[in-house]
């Protein structure tokens, strides 16, 4: 009876360290996951300030485009009406 219990101790030794295995090898895993995680995120993040950054250089030189067409055209009727009160 007392060697059946030290059996299962021994079995339940060998059984709690199998699963303090298992337990360490997820907890690794995680952590390597949870890193993965944090890369993806700040590359992620980087990516979006790039095109956010892009963007708004685009739409400040598409500003700057109009405004001086608008401009140009704004000179240009200024001649035509100057030239048309000569005539």
């Amino acid at each position: 009876m007392v060697r059946d219990h030290v059996e299962q101790l021994s079995q339940f030794e060998a059984d709690e360290r199998r699963l303090q295995e298992e337990t360490e090898a997820v907890r690794v895993e995680n952590a390597l996951l949870r890193d993965q995680i944090r890369d993806i995120a700040g590359r992620a993040a980087s990516k979006q300030r790039e095109v956010r950054g892009e963007y708004e250089r685009s739409a400040q030189a598409y500003s700057e485009k109009f405004r001086e067409q608008s401009r140009q055209q704004k000179e240009n009727i200024a001649i035509i009406k100057d030239q048309y009160k000569k005539v």
